[in-house]
């Protein structure tokens, strides 16, 4: 979206939809509540929320306050929409620790308890089964802990570093 100025003919307004056009940015401002309102009843839309594409996709709401602002410019708000990527979990089968894996097992009471033990009817060799299998994977999941992986979350594209500097001032004022 581009400032529309063909209703105005306001050659300020045409410079600045030109220059947006150029920079390849855009304007984030929806509706036509004012931004500006003063005592003498003058009304206009004179602050924009510029950003490019990217920002643009992210910023969700936009809307001018309703709270009074002790200024003749109205608050503009507007929710930034942050992506978060939660932390996979998996188990690397690659790093396992085969020498602890095997000790483990080695080591293992039910491990040798199965070794004396005498499968006489298919219950036992289920039971057995379900025994060894138990066995196995706690072993194995000892030897293999689970590995989380995340990627690092990018900052905003508007968050320069000039951007991160100001945040940094006034936040420790």
């Amino acid at each position: 979206a581009v400032v529309s100025t063909q209703s105005t003919g306001n050659p300020r307004g045409i410079e600045v939809n030109d220059t947006l056009i150029e920079n390849n940015l855009t304007w984030c401002n929806r509706g036509s509540v004012p931004t500006f309102s003063n005592s003498r009843d003058q009304n206009s839309i004179i602050d924009l929320t510029i950003s490019n594409q990217k920002g643009l996709d992210i910023i969700e709401n936009w809307r001018i306050s309703k709270e009074h602002s002790n200024a003749d410019h109205r608050y503009i708000r507007f929710n930034i929409e942050v992506i978060t990527q939660k932390k996979t979990s998996k188990r690397m089968e690659l790093n396992t620790d085969w020498e602890l894996y095997s000790r483990l097992m080695s080591n293992s009471k039910t491990i040798k308890e199965l070794q004396h033990c005498t499968i006489t009817s298919q219950e036992d060799l289920v039971s057995a089964t379900r025994k060894l299998t138990e066995e196995i994977i706690k072993s194995w999941k000892i030897a293999c802990p689970i590995t989380y992986t995340a990627k690092k979350l990018k900052p905003p594209p508007w968050c320069t570093k000039e951007v991160a500097a100001a945040k940094n001032k006034v936040t420790k004022k």
